[in-house]
């Protein structure tokens, strides 16, 4: 076993979960020496730490201000990070060293991502994240099929009783016997800047992966003030029923907000402190559809366990009543 096998073996089990409680590379290496016996130097720990570091797919993250690693959160699907993002193949040959590009895409694409989760969680929404779909060991044919998020709206299925989750039951049988769903489902995809060379590419994979709910929603985090591209995403978004929007964060600004993996373990004033930084802004938004895509649900459910647990969980809410956790 090499020593990056080892490493991936062992880190999860001794790396805090806590970004606040990040090991420096000194402490984590002599955790390392203690527990087993490496034959490599210090200075090679090092390098894998830092390279390590730089792949989503590994149990090791670092700091994005400060010094220190703790265990990369599962919670930002892999593999369609290194798609969602505003550099394609091309546009990366354009750099000296592309090599160095994807890690900041990346991060950039969890961090976007671990602010909508909290923003939709502020904003009482319940939301299915899909994980195991867009991992890095799923196919890559998954991220035409399935959204990283899709929002799961009860509101439409009558009365709602806040304090105890109650649904409408006589709303939920008028929608069954009609064969129309008890909920709403959005897709939802994320991307960094609309350009023009890859806003087509962002717009059709977001209908793609809407095709089996009843909305889609492409979500941009940086402003949008190119006339050119909001008239063609305002044309594309009316024409295939697609809502899109963005979240008004500069680069800039973005880059200097805390880390996806910091974002789930901040206080309530500090979720609100880094949510005064979004300002969301919807471009287009057009109508949804009345039902889902049957045909096109039934060949996901055949094949994929998210799929399959997210309908589980919409036909148990309806058979009590309740909206429960998922």
């Amino acid at each position: 076993m090499n020593i990056r096998e080892q490493l991936t073996k062992i880190l999860p089990e001794i790396l805090p979960a806590n970004p606040h409680q990040a090991v420096k590379g000194t402490e984590l290496i002599q955790t390392l020496r203690n527990r087993i016996n490496l034959r490599c130097s210090d200075a090679s720990l090092r390098y894998h730490f830092s390279i390590m570091s730089c792949d989503p797919s590994s149990p090791i993250a670092r700091k994005e201000s400060g010094q220190g690693y703790y265990l990369r959160r599962n919670g930002m699907p892999i593999l369609s990070t290194s798609n969602q993002n505003s550099f394609s193949q091309s546009n990366l040959n354009l750099y000296d060293e592309p090599q160095l590009i994807q890690p900041i895409a990346r991060q950039r694409i969890e961090k976007i991502y671990a602010i909508l989760v909290a923003y939709y969680k502020a904003q009482g929404a319940v939301f299915f994240p899909f994980r195991e779909s867009l991992s890095n060991k799923s196919p890559t044919g998954n991220l035409w099929e399935i959204p990283p998020l899709v929002l799961i709206d009860w509101q439409l299925a009558g009365e709602f009783d806040e304090q105890n989750n109650k649904l409408n039951n006589d709303e939920i049988q008028l929608k069954s016997m009609l064969g129309l769903p008890p909920c709403h489902l959005r897709s939802i995809q994320i991307r960094e800047t609309a350009n023009a060379e890859t806003i087509r590419q962002d717009f059709f994979q977001t209908l793609s992966v809407s095709s089996w709910t009843q909305s889609g929603e492409l979500i941009y985090s940086t402003p949008i003030e190119d006339e050119a591209i909001i008239k063609t995403l305002r044309s594309l978004g009316n024409t295939h029923k697609i809502k899109v929007s963005h979240l008004s964060i500069p680069i800039n600004t973005l880059d200097q907000l805390p880390s996806h993996g910091e974002i789930p373990h901040l206080n309530h004033r500090e979720i609100e402190a880094l949510l005064e930084h979004l300002k969301y802004q919807r471009i287009v938004n057009p109508p949804s559809k009345n039902n889902l895509n049957w045909g096109n649900i039934r060949l996901l459910y055949a094949k994929n366990p998210e799929i399959r647990q997210l309908f589980h969980w919409i036909t148990q809410c309806s058979k009590e009543q309740k909206i429960s956790e998922i």
